[in-house]
C-alpha cells in the first residue's frame, strides 16, 4: 500500500503530516516554506499522476520512478529537475550484493519529492534537517545533499565491509591456500565489481548536478555537493584498490595450487626414476636367472645388491639437484 508522508520546514515553520492522498499536498504547498513529500511504495503511475498536474513534473520521470532497475542519472526538465540514485544491499545466505534501493527525487520551486520502494531513514533525515533549520532559498539544496549524501554513506559502508573481507581472504590466501578460499576470492571479485558498476554511473549524475549547476540549486551548497562528489571518487579508488588485490590473491592462489601440482609431480617422478631401473633389473633377472635357464643360486642376492646400489646412486643424485 502506498504511503504519503510530508515535511514542511523553514527557519521557522516545522511541520510533519501523513497524507491519505496525493491531492492533499496542494493545501501543503507554501512560498514560505519548502515541501518535502515522501511517496513509499507507489504500485504504478497512475498512482502519482496527480503529482503531473499539481507540481509540473514530466510523466517520464514519474515512469521512471515506478519502474525499477534504473540506472542513476540526472534530467533537468527546466522547472524542475529528476534524479535516480541507487542503493545496494546483500543477500546474507550467499553474501553477495544486489540492487537495493532505488530513490527517484524530483525537486522544483518550493517542493521536494522522493519516491521509492524500499526504506530510507526517514527520521534521521528529519532531525538533520530539523537541527540545520535551512533558509527557504537553501532548503531543497540542503535535502537533496542529505538524501545523496545517506546513500554515498551506505555505499562507503559496504566497501569497508569489503575491504575487510578482501584483508581476510588475502591473508588466507598468503598462509594457506585451500579450494574453499576460491569461493571467497570469486565472491569479493563480483561484490567489488557490482559496487563499481552502481557507483560510476552515480558518480557522472552528481558530477553532472556540481558542474552544470541549476538555478534551485543554491550556490552556498556547491561544497556540499563536491563533498558528496569527493566521497563517490575516494569510495571508486578504494574500491579499484580492493579490486587489483583481489586479483593479486587470486594470482597467488593459482601459482600456489600449481606449485603444489608441480611438487606432486616431482614425487611421482622421483619414484617413477627409482622403480624403472628396479623393474628392469627385476625383468632381466626373471629372463637369466629362472627356468627354464639353470637357475643360479645366489642370483636373487646379486639382484637385490645391484637393485640397492641403483637406488643409492639415485637418491644421491636426487639430493645433488635439490629434488628430496
Amino acid at each position: 500500500m502506498m504511503e504519503i508522508h510530508t515535511l514542511l520546514y523553514s527557519q521557522t515553520v516545522f511541520k510533519e503530516k501523513k497524507l491519505v492522498s496525493l491531492t492533499q499536498i496542494a493545501d501543503l504547498l507554501s512560498d514560505e516554506a519548502i515541501l518535502w513529500v515522501d511517496i513509499i511504495n507507489p504500485k504504478e503511475k497512475k498512482d502519482l499522476e496527480d503529482l503531473e498536474e499539481m507540481l509540473g513534473l514530466h510523466p517520464l520521470a514519474l515512469e521512471d520512478c515506478v519502474n525499477i532497475r534504473q540506472r542513476p542519472k540526472v534530467e533537468d526538465y527546466k522547472n524542475n529537475v529528476f534524479i535516480i540514485s541507487r542503493g545496494v544491499d546483500q543477500d546474507l545466505k550467499t553474501g553477495k550484493l544486489i540492487e537495493g534501493l532505488q530513490l527517484g527525487l524530483l525537486f522544483g520551486k518550493g517542493f521536494v519529492v522522493t519516491i521509492h520502494k524500499d526504506p530510507i531513514p526517514q527520521k534521521k533525515i528529519i532531525e538533520r534537517i530539523k537541527k540545520r533549520r535551512p533558509s527557504p532559498d537553501q532548503g531543497i539544496s540542503f535535502l537533496i545533499y542529505t538524501l545523496l549524501d545517506l546513500v554515498v554513506d551506505d555505499f562507503e559502508e559496504k566497501e569497508r565491509e569489503m575491504e575487510d573481507s578482501v584483508s581476510r581472504v588475502e591473508g588466507k590466501v598468503l598462509r594457506n591456500p585451500t579450494s574453499d578460499i576460491l569461493s571467497e576470492i570469486f565472491v569479493n571479485r563480483q561484490n567489488l565489481l557490482f559496487l563499481r558498476k552502481l557507483m560510476r554511473p552515480q558518480r557522472d549524475a552528481i558530477r553532472l548536478l556540481v558542474e552544470k549547476g541549476h538555478p534551485l540549486i543554491h550556490p552556498g551548497m556547491d561544497f556540499y555537493l563536491r563533498d558528496v562528489l569527493d566521497h563517490v571518487q575516494r569510495t571508486l579508488d578504494s574500491i579499484n584498490t580492493q579490486l587489483d588485490i583481489t586479483n593479486g590473491s587470486l594470482d597467488i592462489y593459482l601459482s600456489s595450487t600449481s606449485n603444489k601440482m608441480n611438487s606432486i609431480m616431482k614425487i611421482l617422478t622421483v619414484l617413477n626414476t627409482i622403480f624403472m631401473p628396479l623393474t628392469l633389473v627385476i625383468g632381466l633377472y626373471q629372463i637369466t636367472f629362472q627356468a627354464p635357464y639353470p637357475v643360479w643360486e645366489i642370483g636373487p642376492n646379486i639382484a637385490l645388491i645391484i637393485m640397492a646400489i641403483i637406488v643409492f646412486f639415485l637418491i644421491i643424485m636426487f639430493k645433488k639437484i635439490k629434488w628430496i
